[in-house]
Order: structure tokens, then sequence, then C-alpha cells
């Protein structure tokens, strides 16, 4: 995962090993559903970009996500909006 701020310059990065040994019914749920997983970051108010890249080493198949988000000023006492659940 990369974080880039509104500058282009790297705010936050990580690369990371997830293992899971799962049981035959949990492993077709999830083929089917998907495997949710949680990063909490903290980033100061402004516009980042976030990257994010799964590979399944088995497989060799790859995954890639992006998305922007605008972090607010919860300080200034403004009424914010988000579709990021906090």
């Amino acid at each position: 995962m990369v974080v880039f701020n509104d500058s282009g310059k790297i705010a936050y990065e990580q690369a990371q090993t997830i293992k899971g040994n799962l049981r035959p019914e949990s492993f077709e749920l999830a083929r089917q559903h998907g495997v949710v997983y949680r990063k909490r970051l903290e980033l100061k108010p402004g516009f980042y970009q976030i990257r994010v890249g799964v590979t399944e080493p088995k497989t060799e198949r790859i995954g890639t996500a992006s998305a922007v988000v605008d972090v607010p000023n919860l300080k200034s006492n403004k009424l914010k909006m988000s579709s990021l659940q906090i």
C-alpha cells in the first residue's frame, strides 16, 4: 500500500504479508464473497491517493485498486460528509 499526498510525495507506505489457513467451508465463502482487510491510517487533512496491490503467490494472480480521498479538517467545527466509514 502506498499513500501519496497532493504533491505526489509518499505520505505512507507499507508492504505486508498476510497468511490464512481456512477450513474448506470458510474458503468457499471467501472465494464467493472475498476477504475484508482493514487498515487504519492517521493522515493530516488534505487530498491523498491511496494505491493497494495484492499478489497470490501460489497462482501468481495480482490485483490493484486506487482511490482519491479527502481527509477533512475536523477541528474547523463545520459539518463534514464522507463516503468513508469511521
